[in-house]
């Protein structure tokens, strides 16, 4: 989750970095998709993280419950 967190802050960071800088040097549509590819994969990778802490915490909770 931890790593999934990092890629969209460093994504989304790097994206709004590159749109000024684009302004001035005139930077490809490709580099702006790459960036982007990173945003997605990071939101993907801390959802994911996030869905298995949050089951595994449910899945205890209920192992507790089994055991009253």
């Amino acid at each position: 989750m931890e790593y999934g967190l990092f890629w969209l802050v460093v994504g989304v960071g790097a994206h709004y970095e590159l749109r000024h800088w684009a302004e001035f040097h005139g930077m490809t549509e490709v580099l702006f998709r790459l960036v982007w590819l990173a945003v997605l994969y990071g939101a993907w990778r801390f959802c994911k993280g996030l869905t298995k802490m949050m089951f595994a915490h449910h899945r205890q909770g209920a192992l507790a419950d089994d055991e009253d």
